[in-house]
């Protein structure tokens, strides 16, 4: 961690418009509330800022952390080291390609791009009905719901390699599967995100797609408390992770603050109305781990991890 302290602070802040700051609280930057601070924290303003900032700091050795909506993620108490880099100010106008393709800032809103489509009277968004967040972070994750995925909508995506080079991935090179991508190393930030043209929505279907899905999640979903979605991916055979934590009997259990939701067990929310003190993100992580070992026990099935873990090493790879 010396290394990058040895950056010049208020030199670097002349260079980026972007935000460049150390110990940055970040209990506000995520669904769930919680959350420790960043050891350095830079929310770039555009691509080339962080490009640039990439090559300035090439010949450092420091950790590097991506941070989009903030939807899909528990950060650790104890903050986030080395450098985490926020992509919510990766924002600009959509940018209709020869092809007919569309390209996406990466820290567009999953739902600013969901409208984009409907607008243009577009096939194959549907799936994004309701998905919070970033579409950079939807990428990664290779989101959707039962609708659709976005690997069926993705065409390319560029990145930014830590050294400060961008990158253009096809589809194929991202390796996407079931809430899961394979293409990026450390230090990579994806910064612009194309959708191929499916051809216009002449029959309406996608409108239709879209209230069923939207009206399926709010009565299946507790979406009026703080979550971060789906906390564990559903198994590839057999019964969906929320009905095996059900069956665990495992509705309404509580730690601190977290608590694993009455309307669907795969949510752990935070519910503020008790006396509990203020949520912790290892309540929420104990309580996820307490699941996963319910269910192990009782099924003979591993749960996965869907919400991503941000902090320290432990934190990260203990669970």
């Amino acid at each position: 961690m010396e290394v990058i302290k040895k950056l010049d602070l208020n030199f670097l802040k002349t260079e980026f418009l972007g935000i460049l700051s150390q110990n940055e609280p970040l209990e506000s930057r995520s669904t769930y509330r919680v959350g420790g601070i960043a050891e350095w924290f830079f929310e770039p303003s555009s691509v080339d800022e962080i490009s640039r900032f990439f090559k300035k700091t090439a010949s450092l050795e420091f950790s590097v952390s991506v941070l989009g909506g903030g939807a899909n993620v528990l950060i650790s108490d104890d903050g986030v080291p080395g450098l985490l880099v926020s992509t919510k100010k990766l924002i600009s106008s959509p940018v209709l390609l020869n092809n007919e393709s569309i390209e996406y800032s990466s820290g567009t809103s999953a739902q600013v791009v969901l409208q984009d489509g409907l607008t243009r009277n577009r096939k194959g968004y549907a799936f994004l009905a309701g998905i919070p967040g970033t579409i950079g972070g939807a990428l990664v994750m290779n989101a959707g719901t039962h609708v659709g995925n976005i690997v069926d909508i993705i065409e390319s995506c560029e990145v930014v390699q830590k050294n400060g080079d961008r990158k253009l991935v096809r589809k194929e090179e991202m390796g996407l599967s079931y809430r899961k991508s394979e293409f990026l190393v450390a230090g990579d930030l994806i910064t612009k995100v194309t959708f191929k043209n499916l051809g216009n929505d002449e029959s309406g279907t996608e409108r239709a797609l879209l209230k069923e899905s939207l009206e399926r999640r709010k009565k299946s979903q507790p979406l009026d408390l703080p979550s971060c979605g789906s906390v564990f991916k559903n198994p590839l055979d057999g019964p969906p992770a929320g009905k095996l934590i059900e069956e665990c009997g495992l509705k309404g259990k509580r730690r601190g603050c977290a608590v694993v939701s009455e309307k669907h067990a795969n949510f752990i929310v935070i519910d503020r109305s008790s006396s509990e003190p203020p949520p912790r993100a290892q309540d929420i992580y104990d309580l996820a781990k307490e699941i996963k070992k319910s269910v192990q026990l009782k099924f003979q099935i591993e749960l996965e991890l869907e919400m991503k873990l941000l902090g320290p090493l432990k934190f990260v790879s203990g669970f």
